[in-house]
């Protein structure tokens, strides 16, 4: 077999060289998706033979033209093998492990092959210089090579049919122009042994094919698919985005962008810094390297706007490249958390307000029961002349009135809590230095060092000192209480809160079970509100242990139902 290479086909190679070398440097800004590399790789080692082939034809010295000769062969046994990882590539197909093992035993056995001819001169036996080129008269192992690394071809042909036949709609167009291009390929490499005398038909299968695959690559965007989209959500993306470089020049900005920043100077190629000085906003991004995200307002079209700014800097290499800034506009959202706040802030100020006048009725509407009773008492004992008993009467009328005002001040008390420099262990002892000088009982109690991580959320915390309140007055008007001795201890996801009364009362078990039964209730409804649970039991002969649990604030969520409405009242 014969093979000749023209000199009068020195320009055709050396300018599908430069078609395949600008092809791979386009391609390679895509080396990210899938079968870019691959390419760019087959591109290179296509005008990489090119190159050999024309140092050969330039070279006179038999020693170098061989060289060249032998190094053009080399690249045009890999063409086959990076072909066919860039199909697999392209196409998404898992490869068999044969297949793989295959195709990279015959690509290393015909290198092998090309390299050793000097020893046994099976590739080619003569390489001849003629006026019109070089002549290479091939042995039978060359013939093996060629017939070797077609079955690579053809296996790259029966991926190609593969890939048509599972894939759909734009994926089987790629499909059908990768594999013309395949095709082409191989048609060109068999003419090319047979005509020797004309411009290189593999030359011109080499530019057809590339022809092909990049009309591919535009048309349908074979390996800029993923790019392609990002570059579509970007343009149609509901947030604003803006895209600066390394020294401070807008380079991208979508629409939604151009309609929040409306009236500011936000075209491409402005500099950032001068749309910051319009909108200090966003002055308060800082240059760390951190991602930063702040919210901020801005009036435009007569209107507040809320905003959230996110700021990402762009890094390659331990080098800074820019940042991209996205606006997501949360004006909607801003007002729907304002209607949500204002909606519970008033379901609170109701359900407090139904608690109140529960509370109200249940003391005060007894007391004016028992007032009209005792007064009717008092009529019938001043019209029987019995005027010593009707003073008995009038002075525990009169007592019944003293503790109907001390529930009112009680009541005044609790709600005098402010929200200004709110403190809960401050409010406590406050509110108990009042308890304990209207009612003379001592109370003491272990103040616990508050770590935000192993404490309840702020809401709980005004749920618990109402809570505390409650107990206290429910224990201290049923019992005769000496003294009061109050702990906060943190578990693992509770703060436990537990009071022990010391009466002087004997019988506890038989009285603790006359507890205001409607107070017991608003405690246990305020507990169930904030995830806890609590408990009032008599303990031994002379003592009530009261225990309030509450879930700490890094446990919300992770509390079970079941525990959420564990409550007891003894």
């Amino acid at each position: 077999m014969v093979y000749g290479i023209l000199y009068s086909d020195i320009p055709s190679y050396i300018f599908v060289l430069v078609v395949m070398l600008i092809l791979a440097v386009y391609v390679w800004q895509y080396k990210k998706t899938a079968g870019a590399k691959p390419h760019v790789y087959g591109l290179v080692c296509k005008a990489t033979w090119l190159l050999c082939i024309v140092l050969a034809l330039y070279y006179r010295e038999a020693a170098l033209r061989v060289f060249w000769i032998y190094m053009s062969c080399f690249f045009l046994i890999m063409m086959p093998y990076i072909w066919y990882i860039f199909i697999l590539e392209i196409s998404q197909q898992k490869e068999s492990s044969a297949m793989s093992w295959g195709a990279v035993g015959i690509t290393v056995f015909n290198l092998l092959a090309v390299v050793s001819n000097p020893w046994h001169r099976l590739c080619w036996q003569e390489i001849l210089v003629t006026d019109r080129g070089i002549v290479i008269y091939m042995g039978p192992l060359m013939v093996v090579v060629w017939i070797s690394s077609y079955l690579i071809c053809t296996l790259i042909l029966l991926l190609s049919v593969r890939w048509i036949v599972i894939a759909t709609g734009v994926r089987r167009k790629q499909a059908l122009w990768i594999s013309i291009a395949n095709i082409s390929l191989a048609i060109g490499g068999i003419l090319e042994i047979f005509k020797t005398d004309t411009i290189s038909a593999f030359l011109v299968s080499l530019l057809v094919s590339a022809v092909f695959v990049n009309w591919a690559f535009y048309r349908w965007h074979v390996y800029d698919i993923l790019p392609f989209a990002k570059n579509a959500v970007v343009r149609n993306i509901c947030d604003a985005v803006l895209v600066v470089d390394e020294v401070g020049n807008i380079v991208k900005i979508n629409t939604a962008a151009e309609r929040v920043l409306s009236g500011l100077p936000c075209l491409v190629g402005t500099n950032f810094e001068k749309l910051t000085t319009m909108w200090p906003a966003l002055q308060q991004l800082d240059k760390s390297l951190n991602q930063q995200t702040l919210a901020v307002t801005r009036k435009f079209l007569g209107k507040t706007h809320y905003f959230q700014l996110r700021k990402t800097t762009l890094q390659k290499e331990g080098q800074v490249r820019g940042m991209v800034i996205l606006i997501k506009e949360i004006t909607l959202q801003k007002q729907r958390q304002e209607k949500i706040l204002e909606h519970q802030k008033a379901v609170a100020i109701l359900t407090e307000r139904d608690r109140i006048s529960r509370k109200v009725q249940n003391s005060q509407g007894k007391f004016l029961h028992d007032v009209k009773k005792q007064v009717q008492g008092i009529k019938l004992l001043v019209e029987k002349g019995q005027l010593a008993e009707s003073c008995e009467q009038l002075k525990n009328l009169s007592d019944m009135a003293d503790d109907a005002f001390a529930d009112v001040r009680e009541v005044i008390s609790s709600l005098k809590v402010s929200a200004e420099n709110w403190n809960f262990f401050k409010n406590l002892e406050e509110w108990l230095y009042g308890f304990q000088k209207s009612t003379g009982i001592v109370v003491t109690y272990a103040k616990l060092e508050v770590n935000r991580e192993q404490w309840i959320l702020p809401a709980a915390e005004v749920q618990l000192l109402w809570i505390i309140q409650e107990a206290l007055s429910i224990i201290t008007k049923q019992l005769k209480v000496i003294h009061l001795g109050m702990t906060f201890i943190n578990s693992s996801r509770w703060l436990n809160v537990t009071t022990i009364a010391e009466c002087g009362d004997f019988g506890l078990e038989a009285r603790a079970s006359h507890f205001d039964k409607f107070g017991l209730y608003i405690i246990e409804e305020r507990a169930k509100e904030i995830g806890g649970s609590c408990t009032l039991r008599a303990a031994q002969t002379q003592k009530v242990i009261f225990n309030v649990r509450i879930p700490l604030a890094k446990a919300q969520g992770e509390i079970p139902s079941m525990l959420l409405a564990d409550t007891d009242f003894c």
